[in-house]
């Protein structure tokens, strides 16, 4: 058995996409992103230099992450509220949000025991927003503007799907 196969046999079942996957809830040290991630999205033609990344003011901190097998690949959801294992145990679906996270080069990933996930509820994911939010404005006080931005653009979603 290849190391490869091997790694698909870790885990738990749960799903990815509505299809079979297997995942380990983890604790992990917060990274940025990978190289090939930020050339992709440099290239972009909207690209305006600056990109406000939900996880950057907590690299280098401890986080509870799930780590997903699915075809061969392998990435990590954010897991501090809950919503990463919320969805890969309800279909893994787009309907189910979920915030990528990568490892750091250094990071220890750490296997936790079950008694130690975090189960989704709305309370943590509003704190989870918050801590983002204020981590992001303690970094950049230019990201209220950011947050203004974003909020109209949501309310012009609202407001186009409610006349429907």
């Amino acid at each position: 058995m290849k190391k490869e196969e091997s790694k698909l046999q870790i885990g738990h079942p749960g799903y990815w996409n509505g299809e079979p996957a297997r995942f380990e809830v983890v604790e992990i040290t917060v990274g940025d992103e990978p190289e090939e991630m930020k050339q992709h999205f440099t290239k972009q033609p909207a690209f305006t230099g600056k990109r406000y990344l939900w996880f950057v003011p907590f690299i280098g901190q401890k986080r509870q992450a799930v780590r997903v097998i699915y075809k061969r690949e392998v990435f990590y959801l954010d897991n501090s509220d809950g919503m990463g294992l919320n969805k890969v145990l309800n279909g893994g679906s787009p309907r189910h949000g979920h915030k990528s996270i990568y490892p750091g080069p250094q990071s220890v990933i750490r296997p936790l025991p079950s008694n130690e996930w975090i189960h989704y509820s709305y309370e943590k994911y509003q704190h989870v927003e918050e801590e983002v939010k204020a981590a992001w404005i303690a970094r950049d006080p230019t990201y209220i503007d950011h947050l203004q931005q974003m909020e109209i653009l949501r309310k012009s979603f609202t407001r186009s799907t409610t006349k429907h």
